[in-house]
């Protein structure tokens, strides 16, 4: 069955959608469910966003450990195995390199890999038993590449893709049925040091806008900060943002973007819960900032006073289960940062570790790191919240690195450092927290990991994880975890309406879990826009998608186990193309 609504008259709110009277020890009982109407917009609160968490005392040793009652999952490095071998190449300058977005750019229904710092950005294209090279790609001549942003920006149903420079243009590749073409649409803005980008319908005409970052040159100078001049005036390059119409951009030059900060990452989404994406900027050397959208074509500019360290990533998860978007961002932490030489060396690193902002409802946030145990985790950088087990529940990931100590500064000024490889960090779920686990024991390998991409690439219905190395190979783990029932749900717009901005909201007897449909980049990294769903031992009751748009879709008698293409126009199909609504 397939409903069709745009009102807030909505009768699966309540304990029906949202579980609070029937959910499970694995899904924690939800706060009341509100809803908030702007216009046809409909915006739901009070649903799980992979179970509720509340916050326990600080974890002060922040070491690994194994989770108590629970087995983590395991990972199996399979990258050569799979026909995936990539490695960065030539010197890491500033922030380093090593991206890697995944999409299905050739809408085969499998996920494709991008790769970038190497010789050149490599494209492979998933062949069901594993990767291969591709020429998918035309030939580019930058010398440098950062980072980039698969996106529709056309409506047409394929993944466009726009890269991010150091020291040259933005260059945008068309999608042309899975062959790319290089095109002027009015991205080509020249960059400094391009990081990261992500896309949302910030003015709501149906047609994906842009937002570029850009870090500070770290070949002539660097941060203020580290130069102990004021965080206010900051020395970095300036962000962008491009308006779309479906079939070009053009640069929005007075719509309260400004400042000259060293970003690194961005989410464009929706954080007050209004209908309309802000913007969330990680900044190194500075405090993060959000825009908040006013709804006319401009933004409001808030700084996030519970930052100012050094923000590397920027995901977005409903972690708390109030049915709104809060944001993890790495940071850097070590316990005894007098013994790690960059630490004294003038760049000024704060260890105050990483924060977890916890989404008050009106674009302001708590810092809740440290009452969820995930505070300590080196120097971070890319990091995701996904469900590695399918229990429901929201695990954490973040790519890190070490240094070489010393226990003074050295006496040559001239002396170099080079970075030590480490394992990704590693949390689990476990009762109303998270749990450090140890991650060389769940199959994680030493790298000097940067980016870090989420996707389930050989459509086992687990979570698989792509980590760049900053100065060697490029890993592939396979998530060899197979307990749990799963749902895997992707949302597909229309020429007049994307589809990023959709949130789905999944049921089961044990309560309701949410997405988010969004275009953005984490720090040097993309995910997998297919949303994900564990579900432990439980089984679909209702899928629910509410649109950018405010039209809403619900599907009942869906199976488990799949993976579903839902559409704006109410049509639901299982990996077989058939209907699977029982309509």
């Amino acid at each position: 069955m397939s409903t069709k609504k745009a009102t807030s008259n909505d009768s699966d709110h309540g304990t029906d959608e949202c579980g609070a009277s029937t959910q499970s020890d694995r899904f924690p009982r939800s706060v009341p469910v509100a809803t908030v109407v702007l216009a046809v917009v409909v915006v739901l609160s009070g649903c799980t966003g992979g179970g509720v968490l509340a916050p326990k005392a600080a974890d002060a040793a922040g070491e690994e450990h194994s989770s108590s009652g629970e087995s983590p999952p395991t990972f199996e490095e399979v990258a050569v195995q799979k026909g995936f071998e990539y490695e960065t190449t030539g010197p890491n300058v500033g922030n380093g390199k090593g991206a890697v977005l995944v999409a299905d750019y050739d809408n085969d229904g499998r996920t494709d890999v991008l790769t970038i710092g190497g010789d050149r950005p490599q494209l492979f294209r998933n062949t069901k038993s594993g990767f291969e090279r591709t020429n998918a790609l035309p030939a580019l001549t930058n010398p440098v590449f950062k980072g980039g942003l698969f996106f529709d920006y056309d409506n047409d149903g394929w993944q466009d893709l726009l890269l991010l420079p150091r020291g040259s243009e933005a260059v945008f590749l068309e999608n042309d049925g899975g062959t790319f073409r290089v095109r002027d649409i009015g991205l080509s803005v020249n960059l400094t040091w391009g990081t990261s980008a992500a896309a949302a319908d910030y003015n709501q005409d149906g047609c994906l806008d842009v937002f570029i970052t850009q870090n500070g040159d770290w070949r002539d100078t660097v941060p203020h900060r580290a130069q102990g001049k004021s965080l206010r005036h900051d020395n970095g390059n300036r962000n962008y943002l491009f308006r779309g119409n479906c079939s070009e951009f053009e640069r929005v030059e007075n719509a309260g973007i400004g400042g000259e900060k060293w970003s690194l990452a961005t989410s464009f989404v929706d954080f007050t819960g209004d209908g309309w994406p802000d913007i969330h900027v990680a900044n190194d050397f500075n405090y993060d900032v959000i825009y908040v959208n006013q709804r006319d074509g401009t933004f409001t500019r808030r700084r996030v006073d519970e930052t100012n360290r050094h923000g590397m990533a920027s995901e977005v998860a409903d972690v708390n289960g109030d049915g709104r978007p809060d944001i993890f961002v790495t940071n850097i932490e070590y316990k005894r940062p007098e013994r790690v030489w960059l630490m004294q060396n003038g760049l000024d690193m704060k260890s105050r570790g990483n924060n977890l902002l916890i989404n008050r409802g009106n674009a302001t946030f708590r810092d809740a790191a440290t009452a969820y145990g995930v505070r300590r985790g080196g120097w971070g950088w890319s990091g995701n919240l996904v469900d590695l087990d399918n229990d429901g529940d929201l695990d954490l990931v973040h790519t890190t690195q070490d240094y070489n100590r010393k226990t003074g500064s050295p006496t040559n000024s001239q002396q170099t450092w080079k970075p030590t490889s480490k394992p990704p960090a590693l949390w689990m779920r476990a009762n109303d927290s998270f749990e450090r686990i140890n991650a060389t024991r769940a199959g994680f390998e030493p790298s000097n990991g940067r980016g870090l991409a989420v996707l389930d690439y050989d459509k086992d219905g687990d979570r698989d994880l792509v980590v760049a190395d900053a100065s060697g190979k490029f890993k592939l783990y396979e998530n060899r975890h197979v307990s749990g029932n799963w749902l895997q749900v992707q949302v597909k717009g229309t020429a007049n309406q994307t589809a990023v901005g959709a949130r789905v909201f999944v049921t089961t007897d044990a309560g309701t879990q949410i997405r988010y449909r969004n275009s953005r980049t984490n720090y040097f990294s993309q995910n997998s826009r297919t949303l994900h769903f564990g579900l432990a031992n439980h089984t679909v009751r209702r899928v629910r998608v509410v649109w950018p748009d405010g039209t809403e879709h619900t599907f009942t008698n869906v199976s488990t186990n799949q993976s579903v293409v839902v559409r704006h126009d109410g049509s639901v199909t299982g990996e077989n193309r058939t209907s699977v609504d029982g309509s």
